[in-house]
């Protein structure tokens, strides 16, 4: 049986699911419990998924400090007007964790701070008509965003966006960091910069096309 449960915020009220089966049962503030029969695993999944939604939708927020690895920590709702992408910017040496998405017809682009256990901390407007692909956390709290295949660096201190490298990024999934390290793709180089000690360390011309094998997004070649 699976059992998860939501807290709002705003008014301090809890709404349970409980999962047995092919039974859903819901509660509200340990009021009557709800009960749906379904037929089939595929209707629980899509009716349960629907109830949680609908609920998160109204400010319920499913948090699991305690999570296991591959199990959800935290679950809520950010926005329904998001178009486009919603690009998640994570680092093992810290338990917070930023995302970007669209709001409304490219109205603004919001990037969210949370903390480990799902809370917003922070919200910045980064400005209309952009559209961020993906983006990285990298060191001394900069955040390299892929804004529409150009590369920028957004500083979490003073908020600031400043271009990061004059060329366009012409591959939206070429991105990626590890440690100090950043690496991305210009369309005719690959290039590794050291944020640690803020010099490029690593250049090489190559071509770069969308691989056929699932395990890898591209193959490079001189």
């Amino acid at each position: 049986m699976i059992e998860k449960t939501f807290l709002n915020p705003a008014t301090n009220k809890q709404w349970r699911i409980e999962i047995d089966g092919h039974t859903i049962r819901t509660c509200l503030n340990s009021g009557k419990v709800k009960e749906i029969l379904c037929d089939s695993a595929f209707q629980v999944k899509s009716k349960a998924a629907s109830a949680m939604m609908g609920q998160m939708r109204k400010g319920f927020v499913y948090q699991n400090p305690d999570a296991a690895v591959e199990e959800a920590r935290c679950h809520r709702f950010v926005g329904k007007d998001s178009n486009g992408f919603m690009p998640l910017a994570t680092a093992l040496t810290r338990d917070d964790f930023f995302l970007t998405r669209m709001a409304g017809d490219f109205e603004d682009e919001i990037l969210y701070h949370f903390d480990g256990n799902g809370e917003i901390l922070e919200t910045v407007s980064l400005g209309a008509k952009r559209m961020t692909y993906e983006q990285v956390l990298c060191p001394n709290d900069t955040l390299l965003l892929n804004n529409s295949y150009l590369l920028q660096q957004f500083s979490l201190r003073t908020h600031e966006v400043t271009p990061f490298a004059n060329k366009k990024n012409r591959m939206k999934t070429m991105l990626d960091a590890s440690g100090d390290l950043a690496l991305w793709y210009t369309g005719e180089e690959i290039i590794v910069f050291d944020f640690g000690s803020n010099t490029e360390v690593w250049r090489e011309t190559v071509k770069c096309k969308k691989s056929k094998n699932p395990n890898f997004a591209y193959y490079c070649y001189k």
